[in-house]
């Protein structure tokens, strides 16, 4: 069985060296990758093949996010999706989990909530497809105080969709499962999953959450969920 390819970012070796015997612990998953900061990371990150890619929150010239966002917008330059990133950082706060949301990270984990979570989060996103269900996320979202604003970049994305996918997108906001949505426009469960992947790389988000938090700010379909 192939393992879980794994790269870590953090400035603290200790953390690192803590991280790394975590993860190759474990039979399914080792670390393939490490780097002390962006630099390193933006240096090799094309050349690399990873499933997951941890990134600290605290580094030390930029933020986790902001780096998960740089990375994402490389990927995005080649039409393609960046590995599966997951913010690490000491605790959670509802104002870090949408900025993890807004950069494309896959997940946000805490090392107060332990070492079981991470391993399980590293295993959840390099498992392939995350179905994120909008309605669990708009409450997160009006939870966490996000309100609509103006985007105009992702409007001018959103109208160079085509019908079809304009279409999927409405059905995602009312609350439908891929499954659901499939058999509702009369399309594969893998047509419908093929579709949204071409919808994110289309708008440039990495993840459904992403897609989700720049429809909810943007009020599309406002009321019709």
């Amino acid at each position: 069985m192939a393992k879980i390819r794994v790269g870590i970012v953090s400035p603290n070796s200790d953390i690192r060296a803590g991280k790394r015997m975590l993860i190759d612990s474990q039979p399914d998953m080792h670390v393939v990758f490490e780097a002390a900061g962006a630099d390193q990371l933006l240096s090799a990150v094309q050349n690399l093949t990873l499933d997951a890619l941890l990134i600290d929150h605290r580094l030390s010239k930029t933020s986790g996010e902001q780096l998960v966002a740089t990375v994402n917008e490389l990927f995005f330059d080649l039409q393609e999706l960046a590995p599966r990133m997951v913010v690490t950082a000491p605790y959670f706060t509802p104002d870090l989990d949408i900025s993890a949301i807004r950069s494309g990270a896959s997940d946000l984990v805490a090392e107060e909530s332990g070492p079981e979570l991470l391993l399980s989060t590293i295993r959840e996103v390099s498992g392939g497809v995350q179905e994120s269900f909008y309605l669990a996320l708009q409450d997160q979202f009006v939870g966490s105080g996000v309100v609509e604003k103006p985007n105009s970049t992702f409007n001018y994305a959103y109208e160079q969709l085509s019908d079809l996918h304009k279409q999927v997108l409405k059905r995602f906001v009312s609350g439908l499962t891929d499954s659901e949505i499939a058999a509702l426009l009369n399309l594969s469960q893998p047509e419908v999953g093929r579709i949204f992947v071409q919808i994110k790389v289309s708008c440039r988000f990495a993840t459904r959450a992403q897609l989700a938090l720049a429809l909810f700010e943007s009020g599309r379909f406002s009321g019709e969920a």
